[in-house]
């Protein structure tokens, strides 16, 4: 794959707000629910053609450049974690034909999430009934920033 200088420079301030974020978050010094990363991410890889692309959009204003997001499936950082914890339970949902707590709570019961953020959102809903409530709950607990199963 050819990278071409309008990607490089895409590329490259993707890079630097990964760097930022990443330091902006250990900075929190909570402890992690998630796993020890072992394969951080590393734009050598990327460059090597070693990413998947997932977009690729023309830039109309600057002719012959575009926006590309290339992602490496190898990467398990928090945030890498987080994602595969919050696909699987969208898979889960979506394979059920009807909508309910139950179906919610096995799908995160059967999800990749720490065991910690399904005891822990478990224990949330106990009393919610309503589906919205329990969809703001697993808003707040799973993808709000400060929830407890957000890195």
């Amino acid at each position: 794959m050819q990278i071409k200088k309008g990607h490089l420079v895409v590329f490259l301030t993707f890079f630097l707000f990964v760097i930022v974020f990443s330091f902006w978050k250990t900075s929190k010094e909570k402890p992690s629910i998630w796993e020890p990363t072992r394969n951080p991410f590393n734009p050598e890889r990327c460059l090597k053609g070693k990413c998947e692309e997932m977009l690729n959009l023309p830039l109309p204003q600057n002719k012959g450049m575009s926006f590309s997001i290339l992602v490496d499936r190898e990467v398990d950082d928090e945030i890498a974690q987080w994602s595969d914890c919050l696909s699987s339970i969208g898979l889960c949902v979506e394979k059920n034909t009807e909508f309910s707590k139950e179906v919610l709570l096995d799908c995160v019961g059967k999800s990749l999430c720490p065991q910690r953020c399904k005891e822990g959102f478990e224990q949330r809903v106990m009393k919610v009934n309503s589906t919205e409530d329990l969809w703001q709950n697993f808003d707040e607990y799973f993808v709000a920033e400060g929830g407890g199963c957000v890195p």
